[in-house]
């Protein structure tokens, strides 16, 4: 099920330029998805979709960079490749093919800082940078009711629905707006994820970010900041 992001229309209007598209946040957030659905709109075009996951592409674009081209940018209209913060030096390679290539690219990646630093620095004036967070309160109503949504949006309604809106709030403020644990009906199972995510994200890329060594520590600074 795909939930439409405010973040989809500011997108849009880029899409046709010749600027990189950059979509940064935080794991799961939503951004291959948001990415995905919006290239599955391009019927007229040629679309190349990789991941640095894979560890042949990664190679390839970081000690071949020539070779990536041919396999990957020749005869494509749009290059999307996700998990970008996978390349140390992405900025300097991505400039190449921005300088040498008629293609359009999209990029993802989880570590804003890393794409911030490493990346953007070589691209001023060649990049567009979107942040994705997790849903907001309107697009976490609009994947349990999108008349509810709707009504929220206008901004007027009754005691009744405000009624609804609370208890929505209640659920949104508990378990946060996570797509994954969103969707989720199972309380047990959203907080199975959401341990899952502090793990994975917090006790992990944090941790490697700011090259904190005390895993007790950074625990005991986030039970601080949510309280």
């Amino acid at each position: 099920m795909y939930i439409k992001r405010n973040l989809e229309d500011k997108i849009l209007k880029f899409l046709n330029d010749k600027e990189i598209i950059a979509v940064i946040g935080p794991r799961q957030s939503g951004k291959t998805t948001l990415i995905k659905h919006i290239l599955s709109f391009q019927k007229d075009k040629k679309i190349r979709e990789i991941t640095f996951d894979n560890l042949f592409d990664l190679e390839l674009f970081e000690n071949d960079i020539d070779g990536f081209i041919e396999l990957n940018v020749k005869n494509y209209d749009i290059l999307f490749i996700d998990e970008i913060q996978y390349s140390k030096e992405s900025g300097k390679k991505l400039k190449y093919i921005y300088d040498t290539q008629d293609i359009k690219m999209i990029i993802s990646g989880s570590s804003s800082i890393d794409i911030s630093i490493e990346s953007i620095k070589h691209l001023v004036g060649r990049i567009i940078v979107f942040v994705l967070y997790p849903f907001n309160f309107y697009e976490f109503l609009l994947s349990k009711d999108e008349n509810l949504a709707d009504i929220y949006s206008k901004g007027k309604f009754s005691k009744i629905i405000l009624e609804r809106l609370l208890k929505c709030l209640e659920e949104f403020l508990t378990f946060g707006g996570y797509p994954r644990v969103v969707i989720e009906n199972d309380h047990e199972k959203k907080k199975i994820l959401l341990k899952n995510i502090f793990n994975t994200f917090v006790m992990r890329e944090v941790k490697e970010l700011f090259s904190i060594k005390n895993d007790f520590k950074i625990f005991n600074l986030i039970k601080v900041l949510s309280h």
